[in-house]
């Protein structure tokens, strides 16, 4: 799985990843909500069946913040698959994947 680094992480592995690093991922990475872009079909398969986390309001960006050129030299690009609400009135009806995880449909929040 491919994904990209939206802000620093570790892998469940305890490899450090900078904020806009391309990584492979193990099978078993659990893809954090919002911290990380999925970049193939089975990424965004894992990121869908992790599901939105959390995702009410402004938390939904909050992982975000280092879009951009960082003091790092590496540049950071806004994510293509993320989470938006079903309908942003009731975010209690779920979330769906906006791009390339739009065929997924409705997830509820974990």
């Amino acid at each position: 799985m491919k994904f990209q680094a939206l802000t620093d992480l570790y892998l469940n592995t305890g490899v450090y990843i900078q904020a806009g690093q391309v990584f492979d991922a193990p099978p078993n990475y659990p893809p954090p909500t919002n911290a990380c872009c999925p970049l193939d079909p089975d990424a965004v398969s894992a990121y869908w069946e992790q599901g939105p986390r959390g995702c009410f309001d402004a938390e939904c960006y909050r992982a975000q913040f280092t879009n951009g050129q960082r003091w790092s030299d590496v540049p950071i690009p806004a994510a293509s698959t993320y989470w938006v609400p079903l309908d942003p009135t009731k975010p209690g009806l779920g979330f769906i994947l906006s791009g390339t995880g739009s065929n997924y449909g409705p997830k509820p929040v974990v």
